[in-house]
């Protein structure tokens, strides 16, 4: 430090001499001031070896194309020395083209050294790499003797809380063998201490036990281990006087806190007795609160961040919020710089506490610079266009938070931190984001779970970049490749044209598909369309039968007894719509489940599609609103063995041995208010998905499918543990209904064909036994509805949660069949386990059960892990890789 304040106060000093010396010639001896004045044209600086020009950038743009003044020159040398990387700096002017018309600003500087590794020396009872997760400093950063304090008091602290208030550390920096600079921080930790007893005197307001309950620190006792934590005291003193506040005793305080140690030299420990002494003084109420000097809001809008009744027991929490609240107002508007005093006015006589707050309402303060730091393959384009804020806009503590959100958001970085220096004049802020990059390049070999029936396991190839080349587009290819089916895709998406929130993206991709379990109409009698009233698969005949016991013209038949009259009178189709008969195939249930798997057949599914899809993200008020669109086109082929298979479906009866397009256009509108989306613990998300197939779009497949989308997240709790781990658990909710619905214009040529409808297995609608309907086996229906509710909580925020979850999803074979209110065609699971929020490692494991309600009872579905056999014993183990799409 010393040696700093010597260069600046030759270097301010002597500026102009120094400029004059390095510059004169003898042709300018008499010039020697000639860059007074003049045009700043470039600013170089050389000896930079580990600090970025960057880095720099955000500084010395605001200086390039102004004249040259001392007192500017000044200024920005000031700036630079204020970042802390350079130990030196030495100024040199040249002359920018032969005639001195504008000036070359150059600077050599001299970095501070950067740290090569930090070592720790003499922990026994702290692990190493708990010391380096508290410590400032990492491989590669600029060494400050301010940065080792920091750390010093950052081991101390840990200590500290470990149960060890007598340790001490000292930070010293040597050079190894090859002259690179190691810092080293040495430790004695001391005695381990423990709380015996905790006391409490001058309490008479309230019990000790409540207050023991109001506390952190502990009594050791067989469920808490009464580690002593020092820096808990002073959290302990604040939590008793906020009881005693919140309750109206507003001069309550803690006077002192007695520590009665007792060393136990045998078990190299220490006991300690804490005894809180207490002043609770005299409860008061609540009388109001009066407003002066505010112009920008008015009385009655600052009033209403006050919940709190006139004559009531003063509650000194909801006085702090609602000052918190209006001084939050003014800085989310700019006004960072007002002056805010609370101050009470006391009626001795009544025991009441009134409040006026003065407030002083100064200018706006305003960004004077963005300097982001940290970024090596993140262009700072890509930043700064996710700020919703630049250079000279107001500086608002609203937009700086929506800011880091929509970088969180990006996935590129693992920490983000803000820093807010003042500028250069009053008035004016700095803003430094420092920021960690995350590994955005994700590359995945192995085996994966789920997919087709017939072969649930497939190895997997993939790579994918989020941030492509730093430029924040995605590209990725994946292969996917089993014995019953092989896909190829590629995907390449750019969120930004344009400088605008415009994307578009293409994608490409091959699949060749085994289909398993098809419905068959081979045998007698044969239908010539699937849209047949009675058109079942086999071995189903269509045949009528009664859904439940009935009487019908003085008889009473069975459940699955024939119906014995014909079912094109008016009497049996009023039976026909309630229900009472159902044809042969709905009464064993109306899906592939119900039918025998040798009259099941298989085929090959063949298909190659094209798309692409743009968009557009408005940032308002409610949230993130979304609208986009898409067309995408597929060639699609079907081949089975005619002579052994006849499916069902027309529509697959006629793509076979045909090469056919389907071509769809999709469109999607969302509003997001989600805090974190890969993670959200608040918010909620609205989405509308729409895709019409063929109609005037022509093509095979005519079908109109549309998806609706809610979900919501709640935090109930976020309760600080230690300073790294909070216990927190956020409520989430979903809710998805998607229905298959025919096209509402079909061209001729595919209504001659009798409009074809869905022909295409990925067009269905899939419980996929991993997103959908977890542990379910796969099954195709025609409208899906899916509802979970699920508790989660963070394990470790950033890398993996635990959830507990319940959901019902209920499939239909066609939207007409739709019943939403019939409990027992959903589907339960109920379970637990671990969720990975690294987009590099999308993996859930779960524990489900599964369930369903047949005639009002509950009937529990066998699971593969430890069933002993039974039936209805077991549980299933639920493996999903990647993330639930819309």
């Amino acid at each position: 430090m010393r040696r700093l304040i010597v260069v600046l106060i030759v270097l301010v000093g002597s500026c102009a001499p120094v400029f004059a010396q390095q510059t004169q010639t003898p042709q300018q001896s008499s010039t020697a001031d000639w860059y007074m004045n003049k045009p700043i044209q470039k600013i170089e600086f050389t000896g930079l070896k580990t600090v970025r020009q960057s880095e720099l950038q955000g500084i010395i743009d605001q200086y390039v194309g102004k004249q040259f003044t001392d007192a500017l020159f000044l200024d920005l040398q000031r700036k630079l020395y204020a970042l802390g990387y350079f130990e030196e700096i030495i100024p040199r002017a040249v002359k920018a083209d032969p005639q001195g018309s504008a000036v070359v600003l150059q600077f050599q500087v001299v970095e501070r050294p950067i740290v090569n590794q930090v070592v720790v020396k003499g922990n026994q009872h702290v692990q190493t790499s708990d010391i380096l997760n508290v410590v400032l400093l990492k491989s590669g950063d600029i060494i400050t003797q301010a940065k080792i304090r920091l750390d010093e008091d950052a081991i101390l602290n840990l200590y500290k809380q470990r149960g060890y208030p007598n340790a001490t550390v000292s930070g010293t920096t040597e050079k190894n063998s090859t002259g690179e600079t190691n810092v080293v921080f040495s430790v004695k930790e001391g005695f381990e201490t423990v709380i015996k007893s905790i006391q409490f005197s001058g309490n008479t307001f309230v019990s000790a036990s409540t207050l023991r309950g109001v506390i952190k620190s502990k009594e050791q006792s067989l469920f808490n281990s009464g580690v002593y934590q020092e820096p808990l005291l002073e959290q302990d003193k604040q939590a008793i006087e906020k009881y005693y506040q919140d309750r109206g005793y507003i001069d309550a305080k803690v006077t002192d806190i007695a520590k009665s140690y007792k060393p136990d030299t045998a078990n190299q420990r220490s006991y300690v007795t804490l005894t809180y002494y207490v002043s609770q003084g005299e409860q008061w109420t609540y009388g109001g609160i009066k407003f002066q000097g505010n112009s920008i809001f008015t009385s009655e809008k600052l009033g209403t961040f006050f919940n709190i009744q006139v004559g009531s027991v003063l509650d000194k929490s909801k006085v702090d919020d609602g000052y918190n609240q209006v001084a939050n107002l003014y800085a989310s508007n700019g006004y960072i710089f007002n002056q805010i005093n609370l101050q009470e006015q006391r009626d001795a006589a009544t025991h009441t506490i009134s409040y006026v707050m003065k407030i002083v309402e100064l200018n706006r303060a305003h960004i004077e610079n963005i300097i982001i730091k940290g970024n090596t393959k993140t262009k700072d384009f890509v930043i700064r266009r996710e700020l919703p804020f630049e250079v000279g806009d107001i500086f608002s503590a609203g937009k700086i938070r929506e800011g880091l959100r929509n970088l969180t958001n990006l996935q590129y970085f693992t920490s983000i931190t803000p820093e807010t220096p003042q500028g250069s004049a009053p008035g004016l802020m700095n803003l430094v984001l420092n920021v960690v990059e995350a590994n955005t390049a994700n590359i995945q070999f192995g085996l994966s779970f789920g997919g087709n029936t017939s072969f649930p396991i497939s190895g997997q190839l993939s790579w994918q970049d989020s941030n492509f080349e730093g430029l924040g587009e995605s590209l990725g290819a994946s292969l996917n490749v089993s014995p019953a089916e092989q896909t190829l895709t590629l995907n390449f998406l750019q969120p930004w044209l344009f400088g605008y929130r415009w994307s578009a993206g293409v994608n490409f991709s091959f699949d060749r598909a085994l289909i398993t379990g098809v419905p068959q109409d081979l045998l007698y009698p044969q239908f010539t369309s699937t849209s047949a009233t009675n058109a079942v698969p086999d071995p189903f005949t269509g045949a009528y039968v009664f859904t439940a016991q009935t009487s019908y013209n003085g008889k009473t038949y069975a459940a699955g007894a024939p119906f014995p009259d014909p079912v094109n009178t008016p009497a049996a189709q009023t039976l026909i719509s309630n229900g009472t008969i159902e044809t042969d195939y709905q009464y064993a249930g109306g899906t592939s489940a119900s039918i025998p798997s040798n009259y099941l057949m298989q085929y090959w599914n063949w298909n190659i599609s094209l798309g692409a899809n743009t968009g557009y993200r408005f940032q308002t008020v409610a949230g993130t609103l979304g609208l986009g669109t898409g067309l995408s086109t597929t060639l699609n082929y079907v081949y089975y063995n005619d002579a052994v298979y006849r499916p069902f479906d027309e529509a697959l009866r006629q793509s076979h041995l045909n090469w056919a397009f389907t071509n769809k256009w999709s469109f999607t509108t969302y509003l997001d208010t989600r805090d974190y989306t890969l993670s959200p613990s608040s918010g909620y998300y609205l989405r509308e998905d729409l895709t019409l197939a063929g109609g005037f779009l022509f093509g095979t497949s005519q079908f109109v499918n549309t998806s609706t989308t809610a979900e919501m997240y709640l935090t109930l709790w976020n309760l600080p543990v230690s300073d790294s781990w909070s216990w927190k658990m956020v409520l989430a909710a979903h809710s998805s209904l998607g229905v298959l619905l025919p096209q509402f214009w079909v061209p001729s040529s595919a209504a001659a064909n009798g409009n074809p409808y869905v022909p295409n297995a990925t067009d269905q609608l899939y419980i996929d036994g991993m997103f959908v309907g977890r542990g379910w086996p796969r099954t195709a229906g025609q409208a899906l509805w899916d509802n979970w509710l699920e508790l989660r909580m963070p394990v470790l925020p950033q890398i993996m949660w635990f959830d507990m979850f319940f959901e019902g999803a209920s499939q239909w074979s066609s939207y007409n069949k739709m019943n939403l209110g019939d409990i027992s065609n959903f589907k339960f699971t109920f379970g637990a386990g671990i969720r990975f929020t690294i987009p590099q490692f999308p993996i859930r494991l779960y524990i489900a059960k599964r369930f369903q309600v047949v005639n009002n009872q509950v009937q529990w579905e066998q699971g593969s892990l430890f069933n002993n056999g039974s039936a209805t014993g077991g549980v299933d183990f639920v493996f999903s890789i990647g993330t639930a799409t819309y």
